[in-house]
């Protein structure tokens, strides 16, 4: 009886090893499961401190609102990032702004916050100015930042080598940037 215990144990704990061990490799061989790279913001030449920064910082808008007609559509501009809201993409008059909380960053905040549209709206980010250094241009994209979830949502959008932009369609607004894998 006491042998039986000693395999039913040993048994017990070999399949135990085994369940778990196939549980952290799965299918994959690789006992972390896929690592996925996470994209991250494309980047402008970090500015320093002193009076080259501050005379920068004094040239350079970073928010922009406007109240845009529900009929007729409209255009909103901030330091290289153009909406443009076609007509009848919203039911009334709505104020629509753009925010740059870090300029060092391709990352901007629009709002309405969560506002949905009809049509959508044309979002043009310029990247002129950006440290490509290590970037793969073809590599660039348009995501906005799903808070429910902590991550970045790629979108379609076109990016223009040449002219050094990048074109989506939005369907809602929340925060946006540009990104590289």
């Amino acid at each position: 009886m006491n042998r039986f215990k000693t395999l039913t144990k040993s048994t017990l704990l070999l399949a135990v090893l085994a369940i778990g061990t196939f549980l952290m490799v799965g299918c994959s061989g690789n006992p972390v499961g896929e690592i996925a790279t996470e994209p991250t913001l494309l980047q402008r030449p970090i500015l320093a401190d002193g009076p080259e920064y501050a005379r920068r910082i004094k040239e350079v808008t970073t928010y922009a609102e406007k109240i845009i007609s529900s009929k007729w559509g409209g255009k909103l501009s901030v330091t290289g990032i153009v909406l443009s809201i076609p007509k009848r993409a919203v039911a009334n008059d709505t104020l629509f702004s753009i925010n740059l909380p870090d300029l060092n960053v391709f990352y901007a905040e629009f709002g309405s916050d969560g506002l949905k549209f009809d049509n959508p709206v044309t979002v043009t980010f310029s990247y002129a100015d950006a440290d490509l250094s290590g970037v793969d241009e073809s590599n660039i994209s348009l995501a906005w930042f799903n808070e429910n979830i902590s991550r970045w949502l790629k979108i379609d959008c076109v990016v223009d080598t040449k002219n050094k932009t990048v074109i989506g369609q939005l369907k809602h607004f929340s925060a946006y940037g540009l990104i590289s894998d």
